[in-house]
């Protein structure tokens, strides 16, 4: 069993279930940004998401797109245009 565990904190604009972490022995939140269900298990389980369980990236916000690279431990600068960032999130899952 794993020492982490999610709980809910409110929903995103599609009212999807959005989740943080914390420990359970303490209940010290970890550093996470919001994330749904299934980014939330895979982060406990040391497990990447399945693509199946992602809606399509490019109807995401630009702030949907940060949430969803930081599980892939990117950081996307929100600065710069939708186009941009869609660019790439397409760059990083060629390779």
């Amino acid at each position: 069993m794993s020492d982490i565990e999610m709980f809910h904190v409110g929903e995103n604009d599609k009212g999807e279930a959005l989740y943080n972490l914390r420990y359970i022995k303490g209940g010290m939140t970890l550093p996470t940004p919001s994330m749904t269900k299934a980014e939330a298990e895979a982060k406990i389980n040391g497990t990447e998401v399945v693509e199946s369980e992602i809606e399509d990236y490019k109807e995401m916000t630009k702030k949907e797109l940060e949430s969803f690279m930081r599980t892939h431990n990117i950081e996307l600068d929100r600065r710069k245009s939708k186009s941009d960032l869609l660019q790439q999130v397409e760059d990083f899952f060629k390779d």
